[in-house]
C-alpha cells in the first residue's frame, strides 16, 4: 500500500516538475525576448545612466588587477585616482570576466548587466523550492516575479528592469541569491542544517551589493523573536554570520578599515506617493497577497510579511545608518510577489485542470506586464545600440581621438549639461579613459574617494548647469577665472564644453586658448605649464582645528586660501613639529610664509599605482595631485602626508622620489580571514559537518539571549528614533518650513528653522541656503545691523558662493539705511569690481548713482 503511495507521489512531482520546466523555460523565453540579443551581442559600447561608467572597472578587472591576483586596486582614471572595485561591488564584474572568455568584452559587459533580471524568476523559484512549498506556489512565485521585474514607477531603486539599465545590474545579482537565501535560511534555521550553503550565500550577496545584505541580516534577526527555540537560532545566526563574514573578508576588512577616506553619500530619497511604491502593475500582488492571508501555509506567508516590514522599517532607519533609504523598497515589492503566489494557489486549488490554470495565469501575466510596460523597449535599444549607434558618436569618437593619451598626461575636464545625453548618457565623458586612455575627474562611485567633492565644485565653476549631488559639500557658480586656479590644481589642461553662455565666457579669457570646435561642442587648452608634482611655493600649516573634511571643503572654496595648503594629521610624530613650524586651527588666521626657491622637478612619470619623479629641492615640500589614501606608499621620503584638499605632500630625502601603491594590513587580515572561513568551510563539509552547533539551554544562554536582544532591541529603538528625528530635522523640510514663517512675517520662528540647518552642517550648500534666508530675515525685519552681521557671515563663510553678490548688495542697502555713505559706496563698488555681470551688479546701477 504505501509502495502504491509512493509510486504515485513520484509520479505526481515528475509531472510537477515537467510543467515547472516548461513554464521556467517559457518565462525564460519571454524576458530574453525583450532584450533582443542581436543588440546584446553586438560589438558597441553599452550606454543609459551609470551603465558605461561600470564598463572601466570591468576592463580594468580584466586587463590590470586579475593578471597580479587583485580584485581592487589604484586607477588614476578619475577622482585624481581613486581605490577601484574597494567601494564596489566585485563579483558582477568576475561574472563578466568569465563571460569574455568566449565572448567580446563589449557583448560580455552587456550581457553581464541583463543576467541579474533574466534569473530573477528562477532566484523566486528556487528560493520557494528551498522552503518545501507544495507545487504550484514555487512556480506561481517565479511568474509573479514578472511584475516587479517590469515595473516602471522607478528606475533608481534596484532590482526591477528600469533600474537595471540605469546602471543598478549589482543589485539584481544580490536580489536574485536574495530571493534563494529568503528559502534556503528559511529551511536551514527550521531544521538547524545548511550553515555552510546558506552562508556561502550571504558571503555572495555582500559581494554582489551592500543593501540586499542589510536586508538579509535585518530578516534573518526576526527568528530571535522565537523564544521556543531561541537558543538554537541565536547559536545558527551566529555561525551563519560568522562564517560568512570570514569568507568576505578579502574585500570586506579593506572596505572597513578605510571608510574614512570615502565621501559619505546618505540623503533622503523619499517616494512621491504610495502610487510609487504599489504601482498599478503590483495590484494583481497585493490582491493575491491579501486573499494568502489566514491560509495554509500560513507560516510561511508570516514570514513574507516580516520581510515586508524589515523591508519598510531598513527604509525608515535609512538616514541615520548613513545610506538611502529608497534602495530598501524593492524588498518590499518582491516580497509582496511572493506573498501573491501563497494566494494564487489557494484559488487554483479549488479548480480543476490545474496545468491549463497555470498556463492561462502565465499568458494572462505576459498580457497584463505587456499592457502596463511603455518605456523599457525604447530604453533597451537605447542602452544596447551603445555609443556608436547614436547620431553624435563622430563627434564623441573624434574628440576622445584629438585628446587621446595616457594617465600619465594632464587631465581632461568637461563642462557638465544635459546635452551630453545625446551622445548615449550624461555620463559620456566619464568614459574618457575608455576611449582615449585620458583622466578626467567625475566618476559614477560618488563615495570611493574623499577628493570626490571638491570635484564637484569644480564642476559647478565650468558648468552652466550642475549636478552637485552631496547634500553636505554646496556648489558655486560659473567663473572661469576662479576655476582656472582649481583646474590648475587637479592638472587640467583640456577642457570641453558645451553650452553657449560658458562658449562666450571661455573665448573671452585669457587662461584658455582654442584647441578644437567639434560641433556642438568646443575643447579649450589651460595655459601654463602642467605636472602631477610641485614643489609648494608657501609653507604648508599643519591644521589643529579638526574636522578635516570640512575645513578642506572651506578651504577649497576660498580660492584666496589656496596659496596656503592645509596639512591634516594622520599619524603624526614629535619629528614632524620640526617640520611643520606653521600651525593654525582657523582659518581666518593662516600665515602665508615664503618657502626659499625650489626648482620645478626634474621629471615625472606617472602610472596606475605608481608615481616617480626627481628633484633636486630635498626636504622641500612636494605636492603630489594624487588622491590620498593609506594604500600609498613611498621611498625617497620619509612619508606621505594628507594635504588640502585631499592630496599627498611629501619631503624628499632622496633626488628620486617613487610612491607606490601597494596591499596594506588591512588587505592582508581580510586574506588571512577569507583563508581561515574556506579553512573552516572545507572541514566542516570534510566532517559532514552541515548541522549547527547548538548551544546548551541553561540559564547562562537564557541570559545571553535576553541580553541580546535587549541590545537588539535598543539598536532599533536608537535607529528609528534617530531616523525620525533625522526626517523631521532634514535640511530641506527645515528651509522649506522656515520660508513659509518667513513669508508669514513671523521672523522669530524663521531664524529658528535656519540656524538648525547651519548648525547641523556649517559647510554644506544647503547652510549656505539657509544663511543667506537668514540675513534676509534681519533684512526684511528691518534689523539693518543684524542684516550686516549675518551677510557678513554668509560671505566670510562662502566668499565665492552663488549668494555672494547678492549678499553684497544687501550690505549696501543696510549701510545706506544705516546713514552710512562711505561705507555703502566702497561696497557696492567691490559689488561692480568683483562681479559686474551678475544682476545685483545692474540694481546697483539702477539704484546708486555712484555705481552708473
Amino acid at each position: 500500500m504505501f509502495a502504491v503511495i509512493a509510486s504515485v507521489h513520484n509520479i505526481l512531482r515528475r509531472r510537477h516538475d515537467v510543467l515547472d520546466a516548461l513554464l521556467l523555460s517559457a518565462i525564460g523565453v519571454f524576458l530574453v525576448s525583450h532584450f533582443r540579443p542581436s543588440l546584446l551581442l553586438s560589438p558597441t559600447h553599452a550606454t543609459g545612466g551609470d551603465m558605461p561608467s561600470h564598463y572601466y572597472s570591468l576592463v580594468y578587472l580584466k586587463e590590470k588587477l586579475l593578471p597580479h591576483f587583485r580584485i581592487s586596486g589604484w586607477t588614476q582614471s578619475n577622482y585624481a585616482g581613486f581605490p577601484i572595485l574597494e567601494n564596489y561591488f566585485p563579483v558582477p564584474f568576475l561574472i563578466m570576466v568569465a563571460l569574455s572568455w568566449v565572448l567580446p568584452l563589449t557583448a560580455a559587459f552587456k550581457l553581464g548587466t541583463v543576467l541579474g533580471i533574466w534569473l530573477l524568476p528562477f532566484g523566486a523559484y528556487l528560493g520557494l523550492r528551498a522552503m518545501r512549498l507544495e507545487f504550484p506556489i514555487p512556480i506561481l512565485g517565479a511568474i509573479a516575479s514578472l511584475l516587479f521585474i517590469f515595473l516602471e514607477s522607478n528606475s533608481m531603486w534596484g532590482g526591477n528592469t528600469l533600474s537595471t539599465l540605469a546602471g543598478e545590474f549589482a543589485y539584481s545579482y544580490a536580489l536574485v541569491l536574495t530571493l534563494v537565501w529568503i528559502g534556503t535560511f528559511y529551511a536551514g534555521i527550521s531544521s538547524n542544517k545548511s550553515v555552510l550553503l546558506n552562508s556561502f550565500l550571504l558571503a555572495c550577496i555582500g559581494l554582489c551589493h551592500g543593501y540586499p545584505l542589510l536586508f538579509c541580516l535585518a530578516l534573518s534577526s526576526t527568528f530571535l523573536l522565537d523564544r521556543e527555540n531561541y537558543s538554537r537560532n541565536f547559536s545558527y545566526l551566529a555561525q551563519v554570520y560568522a562564517l560568512s563574514f570570514l569568507l568576505m573578508g578579502f574585500w570586506i576588512v579593506p572596505l572597513l578599515a578605510r571608510l574614512p577616506w570615502t565621501t559619505a553619500y546618505d540623503f533622503s530619497w523619499p517616494a512621491q506617493s504610495l502610487k510609487v511604491i504599489y504601482p498599478v502593475i503590483l495590484w494583481p500582488a497585493m490582491l493575491l497577497a491579501g486573499v494568502a492571508y489566514g491560509r495554509t501555509p500560513r507560516r510561511p506567508w508570516l514570514y513574507f510579511l516580516a520581510a515586508q516590514a524589515c523591508g519598510w522599517l531598513l527604509y525608515g532607519v535609512a538616514p541615520k545608518m548613513g545610506v538611502v533609504d529608497i534602495r530598501f523598497l524593492p524588498f518590499v515589492q518582491i516580497t509582496l510577489c511572493l506573498m501573491a503566489a501563497i494566494g494564487l494557489t489557494w484559488l487554483i486549488r479549488r479548480l480543476k485542470g490545474q496545468g491549463v490554470a497555470l498556463l492561462m495565469v502565465l499568458l494572462g501575466s505576459f498580457w497584463w506586464v505587456g499592457k502596463n510596460v511603455q518605456q523599457l523597449p525604447s530604453w533597451i535599444a537605447w542602452n544596447y545600440t551603445g555609443f556608436e549607434g547614436k547620431s553624435l558618436w563622430p563627434v564623441f569618437a573624434k574628440i576622445n581621438d584629438l585628446v587621446k593619451g595616457s594617465v600619465e598626461d594632464p587631465r581632461v575636464v568637461y563642462e557638465h549639461s544635459g546635452r551630453h545625453n545625446a551622445l548615449g548618457t550624461v555620463r559620456a565623458w566619464e568614459c574618457l579613459p575608455v576611449f582615449s586612455g585620458r583622466s578626467t575627474l567625475e566618476h559614477a562611485y560618488f563615495q570611493a574617494s574623499p577628493s570626490a567633492p571638491f570635484v564637484f565644485y569644480v564642476q559647478s565653476e565650468i558648468s552652466q548647469e550642475t549636478s552637485c549631488p552631496f547634500a553636505d559639500y554646496g556648489c558655486t557658480t560659473p567663473d572661469l577665472d576662479r576655476a582656472a586656479g582649481h583646474l590648475r590644481l587637479f592638472n587640467i589642461k583640456e577642457l570641453i564644453v558645451i553650452s553657449d553662455a560658458v562658449k562666450s565666457a571661455i573665448r573671452q579669457n585669457m587662461n584658455y586658448q582654442p584647441v578644437a570646435r567639434v560641433d556642438p561642442y568646443e575643447v579649450y587648452a589651460l595655459t601654463g605649464p602642467h605636472h602631477y608634482v610641485e614643489p609648494l611655493v608657501n609653507q604648508p600649516a599643519l591644521w589643529t582645528g579638526g574636522h578635516w573634511k570640512q575645513t578642506a571643503y572651506t578651504w577649497f572654496r576660498n580660492s584666496r586660501l589656496n596659496d596656503v595648503h592645509l596639512v591634516f594629521p594622520t599619524r603624526l610624530r614629535e619629528a614632524d613639529a620640526a617640520i611643520f613650524p606653521l600651525r593654525s586651527g582657523d582659518l581666518l588666521q593662516i600665515v602665508r610664509q615664503t618657502l626659499p626657491p625650489a626648482e620645478p622637478v626634474l621629471s615625472e612619470r606617472v602610472s596606475d599605482a605608481e608615481i616617480t619623479f626627481e628633484t633636486r629641492s630635498l626636504h622641500h615640500p612636494h605636492l603630489v595631485k594624487v588622491s590620498y589614501h593609506p594604500g600609498w606608499k613611498v621611498e625617497g621620503a620619509d612619508r606621505i602626508y594628507l594635504v588640502s584638499p585631499a592630496f599627498m605632500l611629501v619631503y624628499p630625502t632622496a633626488h628620486r622620489v617613487r610612491l607606490y601603491f601597494a596591499r596594506s594590513t588591512a588587505d592582508y587580515a581580510g586574506m588571512a580571514l577569507t583563508l581561515l572561513g574556506l579553512g573552516l568551510a572545507a572541514w566542516a563539509w570534510k566532517r559532514r559537518r552541515n548541522q549547527a552547533w547548538n548551544l546548551p539551554r541553561n540559564s547562562w544562554v537564557r541570559r545571553i539571549w535576553i541580553g541580546a536582544l535587549m541590545l537588539a532591541g535598543l539598536l532599533w529603538v536608537y535607529l528609528i528614533s534617530g531616523a525620525l528625528k533625522a526626517r523631521l530635522s532634514d535640511p530641506n523640510t527645515l528651509i522649506a518650513k522656515g520660508v513659509k514663517f518667513r513669508d508669514k512675517k513671523h521672523w522669530d520662528q524663521a531664524e529658528s528653522y535656519f540656524l538648525r540647518v547651519i548648525n547641523r552642517n556649517p559647510v554644506s550648500g544647503l547652510a549656505e541656503h539657509a544663511q543667506n534666508y537668514l540675513a534676509t530675515v534681519k533684512y526684511l525685519r528691518g534689523d539693518w545691523q543684524a542684516g550686516l552681521a549675518e551677510y557678513g557671515r554668509l560671505i566670510q563663510r562662502f566668499p565665492e558662493g552663488p549668494h555672494t553678490a547678492e549678499a553684497y548688495y544687501h550690505i549696501a542697502f543696510c549701510y545706506e539705511n544705516l546713514h552710512r555713505p562711505a561705507e555703502r559706496a566702497k561696497t557696492v563698488q567691490l559689488l561692480l569690481r568683483e562681479f559686474p555681470h551678475t544682476p545685483w551688479a545692474k540694481y546697483a546701477r539702477d539704484r546708486w548713482r555712484e555705481a552708473r
